[in-house]
């Protein structure tokens, strides 16, 4: 976007506004580098958490899939920020009711949001005090367009000078 567009504060603002909104989600790309995020719309990613339901309905269960709802219909349209802290995450998708068995618990559901790439640890100064917002193989995908523009460019170089 900096590249087309000269003036970044207007572009800072006018995602900011989006994010704010609940327009746009920003995600974090764990495997590009430690300030890299994504821009998606946010239907788009209660689309693909609803496409992750589907794909897994067999094997999810009924509590998983219950941490999936509470994360779409009571984390997301509220909590518009990139990363959110531990007790933010138990109090929206845990502590606000929900058909849990009695052996499913607060870290069970943040261990399965983990786990399918919906959340990555934040370190902070204080050790893990969160997690950042994702979108599974993002990051990986990013990396290899990234990695597949270099060998181009050193195609294209080579080409030029006939080696």
């Amino acid at each position: 976007i900096y590249s087309i567009v000269q003036d970044r504060a207007v572009v800072d603002r006018e995602i900011n506004e989006l994010v704010l909104n609940n327009t746009v989600r920003k995600l974090r790309l764990v495997a590009v580098d430690a300030n890299c995020f994504a821009i998606l719309p946010t239907a788009s990613f209660r689309d693909y958490i609803e496409q992750l339901k589907t794909a897994y309905r067999e094997s999810f269960s009924s509590d998983e899939v219950a941490v999936l709802d509470a994360f779409v219909g009571r984390l997301l349209p509220v909590h518009t920020e990139t990363s959110i802290t531990r007790q933010s995450l138990v109090e929206y998708v845990f502590n606000r009711g929900g058909p849990y068995s009695a052996a499913f618990n607060a870290d069970s559901a943040i261990v399965f949001l983990v786990r399918h790439g919906l959340l990555v640890s934040r370190h902070g100064r204080h050790g893990r005090d969160g997690f950042w917002f994702s979108l599974p193989q993002a990051g990986r995908l990013v990396f290899s367009i990234t990695r597949g523009r270099q060998e181009l460019i050193t195609w294209i170089r080579r080409k030029r000078h006939r080696e």
